[in-house]
């Protein structure tokens, strides 16, 4: 009996040994939670023996030590694990926007302390391995877009060290040197936000341009920044012909064209102005017409009767949308017809020569009305056989003269070696009165 009694009083003092609470927090369920105006820290405390009252007390610290906001609670805490939630003024307070994403460097630092048991624990927990929306971003734009259709922009927040995705991220995306451009969206639950983005019109002549894209993401008042650079094709194609390539003083020229986007699509009702210029870049005529809804444009203009001969050049510029500044232009020749003087006659000595074999060209010269041509020059030119030109990256032919006389009443004889079979590059002749 007596044995009896000493093993109860030892099991009871057992028992009353191991009735003391060892506080402590389990980072993995503890979460954090940034919202408008404060954070919300929920520290998962265990190690409670039995129902008691606790101080609970938190402190935000940054990387130099400095505490930058505090919390605390009086909670009634049970056995197992409690749930105790602190709201602290937002660290973010005292931080610039772009330094925002330093608070992953920043840490928390907990006390727990039971004042009937006269025990207390400490520690800190690192602000980037707890469950929390802090978020880091991720922005995917095309290398190279066609301003007409916009630009799709694809950003994803996730948690900068676990990277799982953060949803309910306000987005909000434009061009930095726009105003007005802004296209807000939320994430989901896969962190993915998805705008598309028009870029401005802009007077710039450039065919393309780069534009900054800013990313701003918020939630609570944890704000992160991201620029993104996105090339804008801002050139349109103009293509634009004439219905004839020579005009003669006093003819209507007849413009016709098509404008489209970089991105093949017409340009409907888009304002292009047509510039006719004489030669040296003297302006005649300014035309201004709007394209149709098929992007056609078309325009005409009489020369005057007393118009000048010589190459003039017909230029097609929008003036107004994305895509202003967008030219092109062609050239047409205006000129007097003019009846040639004389008429000119070619035989030669064979239908047909050897490999080697001289040949003998008699040419014949004479005025439309019948007499011949006195004094001239006659040339032969022999074309030779096309040759690829490999630093040019272009097909040449070269062109000798063959041969070379004078013109005797009207006629002249000459003799020459061709260097090629003729048929492979050709030959002319030339007279060049005096």
């Amino acid at each position: 009996m007596n044995t009896f009694i000493r093993l109860a009083v030892l099991h009871a003092c057992a028992a009353a040994a191991g009735a003391a609470s060892h506080p402590h927090i389990d980072e993995r369920a503890t979460t954090l939670e940034f919202r408008p105006r404060s954070v919300v820290l929920s520290l998962a405390i265990g190690g409670i023996s039995e129902p008691l009252v606790g101080h609970v007390r938190a402190q935000w610290l940054d990387p130099f030590d400095r505490i930058v906001a505090t919390g605390a609670a009086k909670e009634n805490l049970h056995t197992g694990q409690n749930s105790v939630v602190l709201a602290m003024p937002s660290p973010t307070a005292k931080l610039a926007a772009d330094r925002h994403s330093d608070l992953v460097w920043h840490r928390i630092r907990w006390y727990v302390r039971i004042p009937a048991q006269g025990i207390s624990s400490k520690g800190v927990l690192a602000v980037s391995e707890l469950k929390s929306n802090l978020f880091t971003l991720q922005v995917l734009t095309p290398s190279e877009a066609a301003g007409l259709r916009g630009i799709p922009v694809l950003v994803r927040a996730v948690h900068p060290v676990s990277e799982r995705p953060v949803a309910g991220v306000a987005v909000q995306a434009s061009f930095k040197r726009s105003k007005g451009s802004e296209i807000t969206a939320v994430t989901d639950s896969s962190g993915l936000a998805r705008v598309t983005l028009h870029p401005p019109a802009v007077a710039s002549d450039d065919e393309s341009d780069d534009e900054n894209i800013e990313i701003r993401a918020r939630i609570g008042e944890f704000e992160q920044v991201a620029t993104q650079a996105a090339e804008i094709d801002r050139h349109a194609e103009i293509r634009i012909s004439t219905d004839k390539a020579i005009y003669q003083p006093g003819q209507t020229v007849r413009i016709r064209g098509i404008a489209m986007g970089p991105d093949g699509h017409v340009l409907p009702a888009t304002t292009v102005q047509i510039a006719i210029s004489a030669e040296r870049r003297r302006k005649l005529m300014d035309i201004t017409t709007t394209s149709s809804r098929y992007g056609i444009i078309a325009a005409e203009w009489t020369l005057p009767d007393n118009a000048e001969t010589g190459r003039y050049s017909v230029e097609a510029t929008i003036r107004e949308g994305l895509f202003q500044g967008s030219r092109n232009w062609i050239s047409v020749d205006v000129s007097r017809y003019e009846l040639p003087h004389f008429t000119l006659q070619v035989t030669t000595d064979r239908s047909w020569y050897l490999p080697g074999q001289p040949a003998v060209v008699s040419v014949g010269a004479s005025y439309l009305f019948g007499k011949p041509v006195h004094k001239g020059e006659v040339v032969i030119t022999e074309r030779l056989r096309p040759r690829w030109d490999a630093k040019r990256r272009e097909s040449e032919q070269p062109e000798v003269q063959s041969g070379r006389t004078s013109l005797a009443a009207g006629r002249a004889e000459i003799r020459f070696t061709p260097r090629t079979p003729f048929g492979d590059g050709g030959y002319s002749a030339e007279i060049r009165e005096y």
